[in-house]
């Protein structure tokens, strides 16, 4: 899904949801597929979620701190991308979101 050549054909599938293959083109517009399509557990996505369990505690929907740790194991995706050979197809990204350097 992340290749331009299919971003059409991705487009036609998601509309099989129900929205429309424009809103898709237009949510997309400037965008580049691998950029927003990224399995990565970068730790952009982990300081994500240490902001999303700290609004849950600021609006009292919890009461104390929930440790995210043990709630995602990356083995499985790692080990998903070695077998497809992906491991360096997408950027990995800092907790603000800015590519990190190619290793």
């Amino acid at each position: 899904a992340a290749d331009e050549k299919n971003r059409n054909e991705i487009f036609r599938l998601w509309a099989k949801t129900g929205y429309p293959f424009s809103d898709y083109v237009d949510d997309y517009k400037g965008d580049k597929l691998i950029k927003r399509l990224n399995p990565l557990l970068t730790d952009y996505y982990y300081a994500s979620l240490q902001k999303s369990i700290a609004e849950t505690k600021q609006y009292k929907f919890t009461r104390r701190d929930v440790p995210y740790e043990g709630w995602v194991e990356p083995k499985y995706l790692n080990n998903a991308l070695k077998a497809q050979n992906l491991v360096g197809f997408w950027d990995n990204n800092d907790a603000n979101g800015k590519p990190l350097p190619k290793r």
